[in-house]
């Protein structure tokens, strides 16, 4: 071959690639998923439910961000169920389960208000006894967080650990449940059971009502706290999968603790899927969580 066919062959052989790559025709390049950060739209909301008499009940120790039937399922998986409602048959049969020691696992709980409203929805965990259960009151805020695009629910979660029942003319009509004074401990073993269950993408602590030593609720229990409350992201439903995460492969729910603006935020190497920002997405394209307070780029699998 002559030497000028030669030349012009390299030529074509090394510059065509990099035309093709300049020009957009190339092979396509893996897109960079764009990182969230939740940002919880706390400022204004209360921080303790009442009683329908207006009295301080339960404080406000927890957070959920995700769609009702987004929240159902994931407590669903963690072993919860919905609460009945509370009626004078279904708390009848609460006190005549609870003298007879039968179980009732969806046993109702009772109403605490907030926004001038009941809850919007209650879950439980039985823990064999209907005098014993774990249980949580969530309200509808009707906000969004402005980073993630989910709506936030807030509530407060304890542990039920005794029942006082109501007679007439020896007959049970109505119960009222007391509670642990640990509330703190209750709001870590739900955060703990729904991350067991891989459906949780981050928490954020957020303040509550403060540190509290000597608290009582609306039928006078007492509880201690430290006044924080939990607002744990739910990962949005998504079909299970290995995400590539900058060149590395991350299983999804991998634990990625950091800090991010002061708060105290746990990232979890889980996308938030269809139901986040910008539903429609290619799977390439789905938003991360990640800490994007740290000067260098982010790069949730080095956290």
């Amino acid at each position: 071959m002559r030497p000028a066919r030669l030349h012009l062959s390299l030529l074509v052989a090394l510059g065509l690639p990099l035309l093709l790559s300049l020009s957009g025709c190339g092979p396509p390049r893996e897109t960079a998923a764009r990182v969230v950060v939740p940002a919880p739209p706390w400022r204004g909301l209360p921080l303790r439910s009442r009683t329908s008499a207006g009295t301080p009940g339960d404080p406000i120790n927890l957070g959920v961000e995700g769609a009702r039937a987004v929240i159902l399922a994931a407590f669903q998986t963690s072993g919860w169920v919905p609460a009945d409602p509370l009626s004078p048959r279904n708390d009848a049969r609460l006190a005549l389960d609870f003298v007879l020691h039968r179980p009732y696992p969806r046993a109702p709980v009772s109403r605490l208000y907030l926004f001038g409203r009941p809850e919007d929805l209650a879950v439980e965990h039985a823990l064999g006894a209907v005098s014993r259960r774990d249980h949580a009151r969530l309200w509808d805020t009707h906000r969004r967080d402005p980073r993630t695009h989910l709506e936030l629910w807030i509530g407060d979660v304890s542990r039920d650990t005794g029942v006082e029942v109501a007679l007439s003319h020896g007959i049970p009509v109505g119960t009222t449940h007391h509670i642990s004074p640990f509330v703190d401990a209750e709001r870590r073993r739900i955060v703990a059971t729904l991350r067991r269950a891989g459906v949780v993408a981050a928490v954020v602590m957020e303040p509550g009502i403060g540190p509290t030593l000597l608290g009582h609720n609306g039928a006078g229990d007492p509880f201690v706290t430290d006044g924080q409350a939990a607002v744990i992201v739910l990962t949005q439903p998504y079909p299970p999968r290995v995400t590539p995460v900058r060149g590395r492969q991350v299983d999804v729910g991998e634990r990625q603790p950091t800090e991010s603006q002061g708060r105290r935020l746990e990232i979890w190497a889980a996308p938030l899927g269809s139901g986040g920002p910008r539903a429609g997405r290619s799977p390439r394209a789905r938003p991360r969580l990640c800490d994007t307070g740290r000067p260098r780029p982010c790069d949730t699998g080095r956290m």
